[in-house]
């Protein structure tokens, strides 16, 4: 699993690739929560395009967000 990210102002663009498992979807998390913590990011925006699979593991970090 590969996650790139780019702040632009009060964006953080997020683009997630390879595969979303229980195998990578913790370290995912964190990575995204110490991103979010910024109070200056009032948007996310996720792409996905890049993901060959997500587990629901991966669905769940997707859906917390």
């Amino acid at each position: 699993m590969e996650l790139n990210a780019q702040k632009r102002g009060p964006r953080l663009y997020v683009q997630l690739s390879g595969e979303l498992d229980h195998h990578s979807a913790e370290q995912t998390r964190i990575m995204l929560d110490t991103m979010l913590r910024d109070i200056t990011v009032r948007e996310l925006i996720l792409d996905l395009s890049g993901l060959e699979y997500i587990s629901s593991a991966g669905l769940r970090i997707i859906l917390r967000l």
